[in-house]
């Protein structure tokens, strides 16, 4: 098994030579200005950013990001380097203009898109697709790649050998327009989120479902999370186009083109967090953790997300303690949550959260005890120090690309924890045998798999804690970024065929 070390020495070597890309909606810093005028970065957030930034020093690295601020739009293509002992790279910001990004954003991205790939509609009213819909998909999503694509391709072209990493749903379209506009180059799209089957995309107008896989077999390599989603696209793309795929190779014939779709389970770097657990902070918050919360853990560290099922969680919490009473004052639910996007749908499911929340501590608390202890913020040292703690770590995702909770967790934590896991998380493929596995819409059994975690042996969980650390090591970020770099850099250029008048920007 190769370390961490091992692989990044192999990935310096290989992009030695090379411009490494990466073109993403969100980046690894925002920058601003402090009250005296010095520059300041705070670190973006997200699997992407954390599993990237465990590249560290490597060269010709290039990260292009929308611009946040004021600061990034003045930063723009020009680029910021970035040089510290275990970080170098140069960040550069797309400006998009904010009647572009609106739409582009808060309607397509995530609405339209992240409501339909993680089946979070209701579809008795929703979606309803109307004019502005059409019209938030022409003025806003492709103005967006198209100025993605543009900003990729000046930067890609100053050299003689770009690797090109497109990431995730906002740039379905970005792959099919950058193409024609490169002298040379391979390019990857990487999508984060789960993709489900045709049916799922049939709730979409074909143009858009059209469109946005035709953006997307502009790439040489389409990745995703897990086998499943390998396999749902290879099958939307058969409803939609009459092209020949060869699902075994995990090939599509695209014109005169062969577009490969594979999977690539993304990780976490291991040596980073697991340094970063010892750190003096984690450990004055670890102890103080140990301090207020005597009797077993049950843990969820989460963005305050539709998609995360928090409500099921605590749901099948109030029925594990109204099944066994003898568990009250004894079991804790620590449940840390960050605030995400700002819009009505997740200010009204926080605000629900927190009712729930309310009533459960009001029925079962004690004098001495809460049972649950909501903290909405975004601590990351103190969500790592509960990592090392907790007993039971609830990951019920109602459907996920990955989540990476569920390996942070399990690396670091020193109690024999158990994982309790999403069937519909793309970490189920992963880690499910050393997992409890469970249906995220059934709190029946989600109550019943916590109890059976608090009361499994010692010998048990040590096994099951044990298996998930080992694998979580051995298929760490870098090694998922390896092995991405050697498949990309492989294919030969009479692949490459691509006739530009067929396939222009627009």
């Amino acid at each position: 098994m190769q370390t961490e070390k091992e692989y990044h020495k192999q990935i310096r070597t290989f992009l030695k030579n090379k411009t490494f890309i990466v073109a993403s909606n969100r980046g690894p810093y925002e920058f601003n200005r402090d009250e005296h005028g010095n520059l300041t970065k705070r670190r973006g957030g997200g699997g992407l950013v954390s599993a990237l930034m465990a590249l560290g020093s490597v060269p010709n690295l290039v990260w292009m990001a929308s611009a946040k601020s004021d600061t990034d739009r003045q930063i723009g293509l020009f680029g910021q380097q970035i040089n510290e002992p275990s970080l170098s790279l140069n960040v550069k910001f797309v400006d998009i203009d904010k009647k572009v990004y609106q739409p582009f954003y808060n309607e397509i991205s995530n609405k339209l898109f992240w409501y339909t790939q993680h089946l979070l509609w209701n579809t008795p009213y929703s979606p309803t697709i109307d004019l502005k819909t059409y019209r938030a998909w022409q003025n806003g999503y492709r103005e967006a790649n198209k100025t993605f694509a543009l900003s990729i391709a000046s930067e890609a072209n100053k050299s003689a050998n770009p690797l090109i990493f497109i990431q995730d749903y906002h740039l379905y379209l970005a792959p099919k327009m950058l193409r024609p506009l490169l002298k040379k180059g391979r390019i990857l799209h990487f999508t984060h989120i789960p993709w489900p089957s045709s049916e799922i995309w049939s709730l979409l107008p074909d143009l858009m479902v059209k469109e946005t896989i035709s953006g997307l077999m502009g790439s040489d390599i389409i990745a995703f999370h897990s086998l499943d989603y390998v396999n749902n696209f290879l099958e939307t793309v058969s409803k939609y186009f009459p092209v020949d795929i060869d699902s075994n190779r995990q090939e599509i014939y695209w014109g005169k083109r062969r577009v490969l779709v594979k999977a690539y389970p993304i990780s976490i770097s291991t040596a980073q967090l697991a340094s970063l657990a010892t750190s003096k902070e984690v450990m004055a918050h670890e102890k103080e953790l140990l301090a207020k919360n005597k009797g077993k853990i049950i843990l969820r560290v989460d963005r305050a997300e539709l998609s995360k099922n928090i409500i099921r969680g605590f749901l099948a919490y109030e029925l594990l303690l109204k099944n066994n009473p003898a568990l009250a004052g004894r079991v804790t639910f620590l449940a840390y949550l960050y605030e995400t996007r700002n819009s009505n749908d997740y200010s009204q499911y926080l605000r629900s959260v927190k009712r729930l929340v309310k009533k459960i501590n009001d029925k079962y608390g004690q004098k001495d005890w809460t049972p649950i202890k909501l903290r909405v913020a975004d601590n990351f040292l103190q969500s790592l120090a509960a990592y090392k703690v907790y007993d039971v770590l609830l990951v019920n995702s109602i459907f996920d690309g990955m989540n990476l909770v569920s390996k942070e967790g399990p690396l670091v934590n020193k109690k024999n924890g158990v994982l309790i896991l999403s069937k519909n998380c793309g970490a189920h493929n992963e880690l499910g045998s050393f997992a409890y596995i469970v249906n995220p819409f059934d709190i029946f059994q989600t109550a019943n798999i916590m109890k059976q975690s608090l009361i499994l042996s010692k010998e048990h969980r040590r096994q099951k804690a044990l298996l998930l650390k080992e694998t979580v090591k051995r298929n760490n970020s870098l090694k998922w970024l390896y092995y991405q770099l050697k498949i990309l850099d492989s294919l030969q250029t009479s692949q490459d065929i691509y006739l530009k008048k067929l396939h222009p920007i627009g």
